[in-house]
């Protein structure tokens, strides 16, 4: 297994994407996740009032031809709902130097999750996609 240049700065690293009021940020895990000298950050979010909300993921992207250099790319539920037992990281996991995002928490009934996410083919215009291959 690879490990790809990534630090989790939680309480250092602020996210680069506005979030919106009612969600709390919970990790920030800057990657360079596509080919672009740029890198990307993963953002993991809880909604503030809902305890049995499942955690979420963004992914903010560089784009500096756009004009707005960071926006959000991509966002996608996680099967994690318990913010203090949270990790995000980022892996090549199958050693084709291919990164995927790798979150371990715990659901609701106490069970340790795991969800691994690899980059998948974007819309037009986009940024970065990602789908659960696991």
């Amino acid at each position: 297994m690879i490990l790809w240049p990534a630090r989790a700065e939680t309480g250092q690293e602020t996210p680069r994407i506005a979030l919106e009021p009612q969600d709390a940020m919970l990790q920030v895990v800057a990657a360079n996740l596509d080919v672009d000298p740029e890198e990307e950050q993963v953002i993991a979010v809880k909604r503030r009032e809902d305890l049995d909300a499942p955690i979420r993921l963004l992914v903010a992207d560089a784009d500096p031809s756009q004009g707005q250099y960071y926006f959000q790319s991509w966002e996608s539920t996680t099967n994690a709902i318990n913010a203090r037992l949270l990790e995000v990281s980022v892996l090549d996991l199958v050693g084709d130097h291919g990164r995927e995002i790798v979150v371990s928490g715990m659901n609701r009934d106490g069970r340790l999750t795991l969800d691994v996410l690899r980059a998948s083919a974007a819309a037009p215009g986009k940024g970065i996609s990602f789908r659960a291959i696991c």
